[in-house]
């Protein structure tokens, strides 16, 4: 018996436009069923799963309720719970019954099927073995690739940058190639010791890695330093300048490793993460701790400030603490500054300020012992 105004199987038509479902478009049994309870409510669930059956042209069990061509004809089963709209131009034929309603399945539509399916599954297989043509077209050119890589000296190279200029370079005479790695190291220094333009080559390293007025500190040890310094100038005079003043046919071995040896002089500077002359280094502050006998007061103010770690003390506390008064604690911190000053590589004249955190509030001073001084007081066991 009806139960609305109009059969499930048409309320089935109305719930694909209501939902706005397109070809396509998957929905799930448990959409269907919420979409009845909202609008046709008295419409058992029961029902509405075997109107599913009755309209999904693909479910072997509708021919028991008897499904009629083109009306039933709504949807395709996915599996259980999911379905789709019936696509004709594409779906396999509608499964029928024997009922007197059941429509002539001429042999032109079989052949017809059986064609669309074949055309269907070989363009699948087609694009199957298209897409693996690709991907061996792409690993080939790759390994091509790496084969001719490690012929030529870009496959030694490890500066990203270097690696870059080389390459453009593409089949360019050994000494170009030099040449322009040279060129490389020479703006990386430039760049790194922010010095002149107008420096090239020896006065270009002399400037940057000198001992006493280069800006880039590898080492606080002269000698280390001066160690350095040749490398790089070495380096400049021997494989950077003949290339830039005459043509000269480098063998396939000597190109390879002068290469290698400026890729080697890139990466120290990134890797040894150099410092600026006007950076203190935490050798300078163990050198002032140790170059002669700390007196007892600073040894004091050492101690109380440790106490405190990253928080601020007040000079009032501080003396407290170092069991003086503020005018001999005053005392102790310029005799601190002087120690400093007076130490080979500190002196720019900022004193306490090299090792101290210094703030004035409300007419008080306060003070923190900055992370260089804790590095080196430990180190040197004095904390």
């Amino acid at each position: 018996m009806q139960i609305y105004d109009e059969p499930v199987w048409k309320l089935m038509h109305e719930m694909v436009d209501s939902l706005e479902i397109a070809v396509g478009d998957t929905f799930k049994k448990d959409d269907v069923i919420q979409w009845f309870s909202e609008k046709y409510p008295k419409i058992k669930i029961g029902t509405i799963s075997a109107h599913l059956i009755r309209l999904s042209t693909n479910a072997p069990t509708r021919i028991h309720y008897k499904a009629k061509p083109d009306s039933d004809d709504l949807f395709y089963k996915i599996d259980g719970n999911t379905f789709r709209l019936f696509d004709r131009e594409n779906d396999p034929t509608p499964i029928y019954g024997d009922s007197k309603d059941k429509k002539d399945i001429s042999l032109e539509q079989t052949v017809l099927r059986n064609i669309r399916e074949f055309e269907r599954s070989w363009s699948r297989e087609l694009d199957t073995a298209l897409e693996r043509i690709k991907e061996l077209e792409d690993e080939n050119e790759k390994l091509r690739a790496e084969v001719t890589a490690k012929d030529t000296v870009i496959y030694d190279v490890n500066d990203d940058i270097l690696k870059d200029r080389i390459s453009r370079l593409g089949s360019a005479p050994s000494d170009t190639i030099i040449r322009e790695a040279g060129v490389v190291l020479e703006d990386r220094l430039r760049v790194v010791g922010d010095v002149e333009s107008t420096l090239h080559g020896a006065s270009l390293v002399d400037a940057v890695l000198s001992p006493d007025k280069g800006v880039l500190i590898f080492s606080s040890h002269p000698g280390e330093q001066d160690g350095v310094r040749m490398l790089y100038r070495g380096a400049m005079q021997f494989i950077r300048n003949p290339p830039m003043h005459k043509l000269i046919e480098y063998s396939d071995r000597a190109s390879r490793l002068f290469i290698r040896l400026i890729d080697s002089l890139l990466q120290l500077i990134t890797e040894l993460e150099p410092r600026h002359r006007d950076q203190v280094s935490v050798d300078e502050i163990c050198l002032m701790l140790t170059r002669r006998q700390i007196p007892k007061g600073q040894k004091n103010l050492y101690q109380e400030l440790s106490k405190s770690v990253d928080e601020w003390v007040s000079a009032t506390d501080l003396a407290t603490g170092m069991g003086i008064d503020k005018s001999q604690l005053a005392g102790v911190l310029g005799a601190l500054g002087r120690r400093i000053n007076n130490t080979k590589g500190l002196e720019g004249g900022e004193g306490s300020l090299i090792v101290l955190d210094i703030n004035r509030e409300d007419d008080e001073w306060f003070y923190r012992m900055r992370p260089i001084l804790r590095d080196a007081l430990e180190i040197e066991n004095i904390i």
